[in-house]
């Protein structure tokens, strides 16, 4: 005579079972799957941060990196550049002219590179202000009115 026992498991246990199989396997992709960049994002050069600008127009430059092939520049007047921001590609070159810009204006800019392999991750974020120009007064060269 042969006894069969039969063991009954709680489909609840196999889903548990289940979805931290799924979570593991998907936090493991997205551990390994990191974009590696082969290329550094550029510092940015000029203008300095926070600088007060009297120009229409200004020219965005960021440091040379070595392997670039262009650089790509935003610039807006929100930073997480949202509002759409300006974007200014150019190869070859690591500076750019902006466009005519606002008086009163507070612009936020970044720079990131590129090659024909890959793109940096974008620079870090300035700021300059744009102020109406100086004006110089002279006095009479002999100090009379």
């Amino acid at each position: 005579m042969y006894l069969i026992v039969f063991h009954f498991v709680n489909p609840k246990h196999i889903f548990e079972n289940m979805k931290k199989s799924i979570l593991f396997a998907i936090s493991f992709l997205i551990l390994f799957s990191e974009k590696v960049f082969s290329i550094n994002a550029p510092t940015l050069s000029s203008p300095a941060n926070n600088a007060n600008l009297a120009n229409f127009t200004t020219t965005l430059i960021c440091n040379s990196v070595t392997g670039a092939t262009g650089y790509q520049f935003q610039l807006d007047t929100i930073n997480t550049f949202t509002h759409p921001p300006f974007f200014l590609s150019y190869s070859g070159f690591n500076g750019v002219s902006s466009p005519l810009l606002k008086v009163g204006k507070t612009y936020f800019w970044r720079a990131r590179c590129f090659n024909g392999a890959d793109t940096s991750l974008w620079s870090a974020v300035r700021s300059f202000n744009m102020i109406s120009g100086v004006t110089a007064v002279f006095s009479p060269s002999n100090n009379t009115t």
